[in-house]
This record gives C-alpha cells, structure tokens and sequence, in this order.
C-alpha cells in the first residue's frame, strides 16, 4: 500500500510540474518610481499615478518564436 501511496504522489507531483505557466503579467511604474508585477496583463491599479511600462503580448506563449521542425538539412 505505501508503494501505491508514493507511486500516485509521483504521478501527481509529475502533472503538476507538466502544467504550462500564465504568461500574462504587467509591469507598473507609480508615480514615485515603485514599479511591480502586475499578475493579470489586463487589470488596471486603482487610481491615476501609474503607467504600464511592460505587457506581455496578446496570445501569451503563442507568439513566442519556436524553433523549426527537424527536417532533412539543406545540401551545403
């Protein structure tokens, strides 16, 4: 019973490391120069002294470049 206890721990801890991460963060710069991490891209602080210095692009990691398939290499 411990051996299935550990090995479902396993699989449960292997999900969790699998999930993809949110990517969609804003940076903001207060008035008095505090800047902070903004954890939804797309909610705004409360008030009028602060600016959005970084977004993340819409679509999150889709608009990351990825690197090309494997394929046949080119003659050189």
């Amino acid at each position: 019973m411990k051996r299935f206890a550990f090995a479902v721990g396993l699989l449960a801890l292997g999900f969790a490391a699998a999930t993809p991460a949110r990517a969609d963060y804003a940076v903001v710069r207060f008035e008095t120069g505090y800047c902070q991490i903004w954890w939804d891209g797309s909610a705004t602080p409360w008030g009028i002294n602060w600016t959005k210095v970084a977004i993340t692009p819409p679509g999150g990691e889709d608009t990351v470049p990825q690197p090309d398939p494997p394929g046949p290499r080119p003659p050189r």
